[in-house]
């Protein structure tokens, strides 16, 4: 079967926001073999194609909740069984299952349903990079998705920007975007702005692999070039590192036992099962009032500090500095946050924010802690609220204090007119 050519993919739902880049892979990769007779959709050849069973599942399960993927089921003459399935352009408010009377294809077992002219909108993929068994689901949907936006006029692509048609939080957005650098479909192009710690990014989109070039080049003030080592020269420094950890068979070598160091625990996570995800985002969001901040700052920042303070709270063991910062430690700086703490951060580091570019809820994480702490040590420096008088009571007691001062003048000076009048006889 041929890998060469294109897949139209149609651009409805690469800007659909609440749909997986995994998803809107394995879109993508249907409508490639769409009109193939001898081809037939079945779950186990998509996991042949595009790797694990459980994204392709997951994702199957989305398509249909989504109503992009219709199944419909018919009688064949024989009295079998038969399954066609639709693949709609645009989603379908119809059920995702029905039983039909007549499922006759012209030809395979699915078809392409077009919405009028929205046929018009899609965008060319390479079969190349839809049908291989070595490229991720999610980031085949995120090259669909990238290609779609760099066709648009004055679309400046940046990661932040592309983030807003996808459905993932920052942290498995920024592992994707990473994967799909390092597949080398994305070449990445670093210029200095002219300003200090300032620069600006241009990109390159593949149609094929190229994993002999970095995907990192920076251009510097004086026309000189450096990059980051080869995509195989990483993946081979990577592959040599695990085997050292492990083994070449994937065995962890024996090391010698010795006694390690004990810590008492301080009793905040001792015996304490880990909480979901979601429930941590859920946790701090409340904690910081996070729907109020972002009527005042930027989502993605907001969303940023969210999930770097999530790290911080219920991770195990997180460096700062190239220094481990105990749990316990990081739950005490945690813990006296509030809303108008982050509304300070983000209004001071703003511009800090922006120079993120690779892994930015990490580089939030380390940002934000050494802000807290230096905050909550002035703090802890000034005088409680008890001790400082407000300026209401400290007027107040001025003008008490006068009035004493008058009267006590006032009394001396009738003293003093009593004692020097005449006496009548």
């Amino acid at each position: 079967m041929s890998n060469t050519g294109f897949t139209i993919g149609y651009n409805y739902i690469l800007r659909d926001q609440s749909l997986s880049l995994a998803t809107k892979g394995l879109y993508l990769v249907v409508s490639s073999y769409i009109g193939m007779p001898e081809w037939k959709l079945t779950k186990d050849a998509l996991i042949k194609i595009c790797g694990t069973a459980y994204a392709v599942k997951k994702a199957w399960k989305e398509l249909l909740a989504a109503g992009y993927l219709k199944h419909y089921t018919a009688r064949a003459a024989s009295g079998a069984f038969i399954h066609r399935y639709e693949l709609m352009q645009e989603p379908s408010a119809s059920a995702p299952h029905a039983f039909v009377a007549d499922a006759d294809f012209v030809s395979g077992d699915c078809r392409i349903v077009l919405s009028g002219e929205s046929k018009r909108d899609f965008t060319q993929i390479p079969n190349s990079i839809l049908r291989s068994k070595r490229i991720p689901l999610a980031v085949k949907g995120l090259f669909g998705v990238v290609a779609h936006l760099i066709n648009i006029p004055d679309f400046s692509l940046n990661p932040a920007g592309v983030r807003v048609f996808c459905m993932e939080r920052i942290k498995r957005f920024s592992s994707i975007w990473r994967q799909l650098k390092l597949t080398g479909l994305l070449k990445q192009h670093r210029y200095p702005t002219g300003e200090e710690n300032s620069f600006e990014y241009q990109y390159e989109l593949l149609d094929e692999p190229d994993t002999e070039a970095p995907y990192l080049v920076n251009h510097h003030t004086d026309g000189s070039v450096s990059s980051e080592r080869t995509i195989d020269d990483y993946i081979a420094h990577a592959s040599a590192k695990l085997k050292r950890l492990f083994g070449i068979n994937g065995s962890q070598p024996l090391r010698k036992r010795r006694k390690n160091a004990v810590r008492k625990s301080s009793g905040l996570t001792k015996n304490t099962p880990p909480m979901p995800h979601d429930e941590r985002i859920k946790d701090i969001r409340a904690q910081i009032d996070a729907d109020t901040l972002e009527l005042h700052y930027a989502q993605g920042n907001v969303e940023m500090a969210v999930e770097a303070l999530a790290e911080l709270k219920y991770e195990k063991d997180i460096k700062i500095k190239n220094n481990d910062i105990p749990l316990e430690d990081r739950q005490a700086v945690v813990a006296r946050v509030a809303r108008p703490n982050i509304s300070h951060f983000l209004s001071e580091k703003e511009n800090v924010l922006a120079r993120s570019t690779q892994n930015s809820v990490a580089y939030c994480r380390t940002v934000l802690y050494d802000y807290l702490v230096q905050q909550q040590a002035k703090d802890d420096a000034q005088p409680q609220q008890s001790d400082i008088i407000p300026l209401w009571e400290e007027i107040w007691l001025k003008q008490k204090e006068e009035i004493k001062k008058r009267r006590k003048a006032e009394e001396a000076k009738q003293s003093e007119q009593s004692t020097s009048a005449p006496v009548n006889a």
